[in-house]
């Protein structure tokens, strides 16, 4: 249990902590090529996370996972190898192919949106009617204490 946490903390350093520090020393320099890895990086981070947590059920049968999940995050940090913009490039093939399909989910994701938008703001003013009323009331007074 404890070498379980031991690599999970681990894990976060060198897959959040340290690549956070690098993002920020990126954005800091006049260089654009770090920018672009740590960008692309944190792109294909996010896609890992959500099908880490979509598939944690499995994940954590899987020995040596973080171990696992160590090197394919130093693979993808370290400038030599590229990693990061490789498994990018794979994933917006992907996503280029399904085009369409993307395309039509943000329409749909955007009306949602739209009408969430716009139901929140009847509820709200809604309620900021019901509250002037309430203050318009005269305040009843309570008896004193005796």
């Amino acid at each position: 249990m404890e070498e379980h946490y031991f690599m999970k903390v681990l894990c976060s350093v060198v897959c959040i902590l340290y690549p956070a520090y690098a993002s920020f020393k990126a954005v800091k320099s006049t260089e654009t090529d770090d920018d672009t890895q740590w960008l692309t990086y944190w792109a294909v981070f996010g896609f890992f996370s959500f099908f880490e947590t979509l598939l944690y059920f499995i994940i954590e049968y899987i020995p040596f996972y973080f171990l696992l999940k160590l090197v394919f995050f130093l693979w993808m940090q370290l400038p030599f190898f590229q990693g990061a913009l490789r498994v990018f490039d794979w994933i917006s093939k992907y996503l280029e192919s399904q085009r369409d399909t993307i395309a039509g989910m943000e329409r749909t994701m955007g009306n949602f949106v739209t009408q969430a938008e716009a139901r929140g703001a009847t509820v709200l003013g809604q309620a900021t009617v019901a509250a002037m009323q309430q203050q318009q009331k005269p305040q009843q007074q309570q008896p004193a204490a005796q």
